[in-house]
């Protein structure tokens, strides 16, 4: 979930998550789901049916939208997108009819996540986070986490959470997007700060 630039909380030994159709048709095949006339999924009558959420506030959402929309329909699922305004989604939380939903979530936005990651995932989560999902033992190495002072037992349980979390899947990353940077050839020391605290003024010289 998190990109190789938030250091402490990215796990390279994970295992990427891949796209596999054969193996979501199977999963819902087991839980009872056949494909209808039309090769929409379907179970004791009812066709598997999802509405997606998302918004235009960030142009890119309702394109990657519409690319899920598509792999889900290659394994049965019918969807709908719905473009909305950004509070229809802590709206749907809120009021439980939340299905899907797509949006953009900034864990890079202070330099250590988990004060975000306490709110989207500890305790049931909340409305930028998981539906439905709650956890005692991602509950407890948070805690515990919170509590250390130790950096080696602080690492572990940071591995820990990201384990758990690639495993149990209560949110599905999609995508990561870069920050990027134009730097004319007469000036040396330039660096970009994913977090945004500094644009590096005091490094920058100019080429002699």
């Amino acid at each position: 979930m998190f990109a190789d630039n938030v250091t402490a909380w990215h796990d390279p030994t994970l295992p990427p998550l891949a796209y596999d159709p054969d193996a979501a048709r199977s999963l819902l095949k087991a839980q009872g789901w056949g494909p209808g006339s039309d090769g929409i999924l379907e179970k004791n009558g009812a066709r598997l049916h999802l509405k997606l959420l998302t918004f235009s506030d960030r142009p890119e959402l309702p394109l990657i939208a519409t690319a899920l929309q598509a792999q889900l329909r290659e394994v049965g699922v019918d969807v709908t997108v719905a473009v909305a305004n950004v509070s229809a989604i802590p709206a749907a939380y809120n009021d439980g009819s939340l299905q899907l939903a797509l949006f953009a979530r900034n864990y890079a936005l202070v330099p250590d996540p988990l004060v975000t990651l306490y709110g989207d995932f500890g305790h049931g989560g909340a409305e930028w986070g998981a539906m439905g999902w709650k956890s005692l033992q991602f509950d407890q190495a948070m805690t515990a986490l919170l509590d250390s002072k130790d950096p080696t037992e602080q690492q572990a349980l940071r591995n820990k959470m990201l384990a758990q979390i690639q495993n149990e899947l209560p949110l599905l990353p999609v995508a990561w997007y870069r920050q990027t940077i134009a730097v004319s050839r007469k000036v040396e020391g330039a660096a970009i700060d994913p977090f945004e605290r500094t644009f590096g003024l005091s490094t920058m010289r100019w080429v002699e």
